[in-house]
């Protein structure tokens, strides 16, 4: 039976990749705003659990880098001297903080930017990359947009 008309199921089953989303509640290890974009801490263990959140690096060395790191995108806003505890994203459709020199396409992969709690264009060699733009982001400075994201596993790394 071919398709006809693009629907937006088949046989019962969506048309199309769709990463799984994967909520959790972390502590932040400060304040985050919704979009940030944060390492989870692989220091921070309860019940064989990670439980609390970091700032990135770029070191490639450890899992809070953006090599080998475990990524979460913060879901709401969180003051740490009210409630150290939030919503946040490792795995989805969600709307981040993306940032870089030029203009994002729908389609483009983005790494960690390890100081800026976003994600940018430039993927470093080592990079892992962690999202694809949904939507084109025309304005260099932060600002939010759509993306697939899996900060757990990453779609890949450049290599060269």
């Amino acid at each position: 039976m071919a398709i006809v008309n693009s629907p937006s199921t088949y046989a019962g089953f969506p048309i199309g990749l769709e990463v799984a989303k994967c909520d959790v509640i972390l502590q932040a290890h400060a304040d985050v705003t919704a979009g940030d974009v944060v390492a989870i801490s692989p220091s921070d263990i309860t019940d064989d659990r990670f439980t609390k959140t970091q700032a990135t690096a770029s070191d490639n060395a450890s899992i809070d880098d953006n090599e080998f790191g475990v990524f979460a995108v913060a879901l709401e806003d969180i003051d740490v001297s009210v409630n150290a505890y939030g919503k946040f994203r490792v795995q989805g459709v969600v709307t981040c903080l993306v940032n870089g020199t030029t203009d994002v396409a729908a389609g483009n992969a983005l790494q960690v930017e390890p100081t800026t709690e976003n994600l940018e264009l430039k993927v470093d060699v080592g990079a892992k990359i962690v999202a694809f733009a949904l939507e084109a982001s025309t304005d260099n400075s932060a600002n939010l947009t759509k993306v697939m994201f899996d900060g757990l596993n990453g779609f890949g790394q450049l290599n060269a």
